[in-house]
């Protein structure tokens, strides 16, 4: 009986043992890395080691996740890969190196289209100079970048604007064109105008028109608070002639029958997550 009590003893001996096992492979047999159950150890003291928690470290003695790489540059090497499909995930890396499922943000595009014309009429303009850098063609457009996020911002617009009527001196000072705004400050980079051709003409005079194009780019770094923008696209008028009295028309030629292709005005926005 005494004997079977010793060999039952030295039995859960041998399965403690073999639970409490650890491994030191290569330099300094006598040591290995603290709650390491292997610990592979190079002659240049690097090491690659298992805890007892299951987490793995290549050159990392502490791994804090389940595989963790350290090295001075390039850590991670995959031969063999193959193409993907559109379904797959894609992989990004977070600041301290952690390899996540990335949120995939598709480009957001908003678009805004003129609906009519805007004219600013021969009355309002009068005969001598006038001046409006302001006029309203309703092309405004409010969008919100998140928090923590930050987005390349593209900006573009086309507006036909023409006049009609005749300019009676010999020079050529008359201009028209657009005014960019972001949140109610011109951008003068995104702004643009044009000069009125010469008429000389005593007649009927058709509009004239003229597409006017421009480009707005931005980076946005938003940090921990949302960033609210508003772009828009306002009419300008430069008049510094004496006139037959001009009229001027942005958006279109007309809004019904025939618009000869001059299109209608129109802002896309596109937003690009980086």
């Amino acid at each position: 009986m005494k004997f079977k009590q010793i060999l039952l003893g030295m039995s859960f001996a041998c399965i403690a043992t073999y639970a409490q096992a650890q491994v030191k492979v290569g330099a300094n047999p006598g040591s290995i890395t603290t709650n390491g159950v292997l610990d592979v150890e190079g002659t240049s003291g690097q090491h690659t080691v298992i805890l007892q928690n299951g987490n793995m470290g290549v050159n990392q003695t502490i791994p804090a996740n389940k595989l963790h790489v350290t090295a001075i540059s390039d850590p991670l090497r995959l031969e063999g890969l193959q193409l993907g499909t559109a379904d797959d995930d894609i992989l990004a890396v977070d600041a301290n190196g952690v390899v996540k499922k990335a949120v995939t943000v598709l480009p957001q595009v908003y678009q805004v289209v003129a609906t009519g014309p805007v004219d600013v009429s021969k009355a309002t303009v009068g005969n001598g100079t006038y001046t409006n850098n302001n006029v309203d063609l309703g092309l405004s457009q409010t969008l919100t970048i998140p928090a923590n996020r930050n987005a390349l911002v593209s900006v573009s617009y086309s507006v036909p604007a023409a006049s009609n009527g005749n300019v009676s001196n010999s020079g050529m000072s008359t201009y028209i064109g657009v005014r960019f705004l972001k949140n109610g400050t011109e951008e003068p980079i995104g702004s643009r105008k044009t000069t009125i051709p010469l008429v000389n003409s005593t007649g009927s005079i058709p509009f004239a028109v003229q597409t006017i194009s421009g480009q707005y780019v931005e980076t946005v770094n938003t940090g921990g608070t949302p960033v609210t923008l508003t772009f828009a696209a306002r009419g300008y008028i430069e008049q510094l002639v004496n006139t037959t009295t001009l009229g001027y028309r942005f958006n279109m030629y007309a809004a019904s029958g025939a618009n000869f292709n001059w299109g209608k005005a129109s802002m896309i926005i596109t937003v690009i997550f980086i």
